[in-house]
């Protein structure tokens, strides 16, 4: 994106006329709405910390958040992506972080997404210690209502969001 195509986005997007000023606030919001990892490092946390990809000087108490690979599997927005990988790299947080990008910045289509974990006790679990935990304040609580939020079915603006387990066939029915 150039800054003519940015300049457009941002006066459509904040309903500007020709002659109106820019603020540094909404080019911050538009940078941030780009790209999927702009948006995760300004509002995802992982357990109360700000998420990271990248750890420099190879400081080792830090090592399990250095994850730079990560960033090419986020912003690949393909419409199937295929991912060969070992157990416990996080890819259950990338895949539910970038649902939640995708539930935001397509609200104004009101779509529908869904996530499946491997067993419904996977779900449980990361519900409880992960996903609920995020929408208790900072800009993810804005976008739902918590009233409507359950371990199944949330509304992120417009967009409604499903977790399911795929243990079994009849788990995805519906």
């Amino acid at each position: 994106m150039d800054g003519k195509q940015l300049d457009k986005a941002i006066r459509e997007t904040f309903n500007l006329k020709p002659g109106d000023p820019i603020t540094t606030r909404q080019v911050n919001y538009m940078l941030q709405m780009l790209r999927p990892t702009n948006y995760l490092l300004a509002h995802h946390k992982i357990k109360g910390n700000p998420v990271t990809y990248n750890i420099p000087n190879h400081d080792e108490t830090k090592a399990l958040m250095h994850r730079p690979w990560q960033v090419a599997i986020l912003n690949d927005l393909s419409q199937d992506v295929v991912i060969e990988k070992s157990r416990q790299l996080g890819l259950s947080e990338v895949g539910v972080s970038q649902l939640i990008y995708f539930a935001d910045t397509h609200s104004y289509d009101k779509v529908n997404c869904l996530y499946t974990f491997p067993t419904y006790r996977q779900l449980q679990d990361f519900y409880k210690q992960r996903i609920k935990t995020e929408f208790e304040d900072g800009y993810y609580s804005t976008l739902v209502d918590p009233k409507l939020m359950s371990m199944n079915q949330m509304k992120i603006r417009d967009s409604t969001v499903m977790f399911r387990s795929s243990s079994k066939g009849s788990s995805m029915e519906g």
